[in-house]
């Protein structure tokens, strides 16, 4: 588990940085491979975008799982 919690938490990681060109470059982050090899590691630069991308198994714990569980949990909770 990535993110030390009860979370699956999305693996890849896409940077998009803008160059002094103007243009934006996508740069893939795995973030399994980067906790395994520190060298691999990106500096964030201001004005970098982070989007955060889930495999088809991340997305399905994250959204089935967890969310059943927390779901079912806060519907089994009554008031006093």
């Amino acid at each position: 588990m990535l993110n030390q919690d009860v979370t699956v938490g999305a693996s890849r990681v896409i940077l998009q940085r803008r160059l002094s060109s103007g243009k934006v470059v996508p740069i893939e982050i795995d973030l399994y491979e980067m906790m395994k090899h520190p060298e691999k590691q990106i500096m964030i630069q201001p004005e970098d975008r982070i989007i955060l991308r889930y495999t088809r198994a991340e997305a399905f714990f994250e959204r089935f799982f967890i969310e059943g569980v927390v779901t079912g949990t806060a519907n089994n909770i009554t008031p006093n």
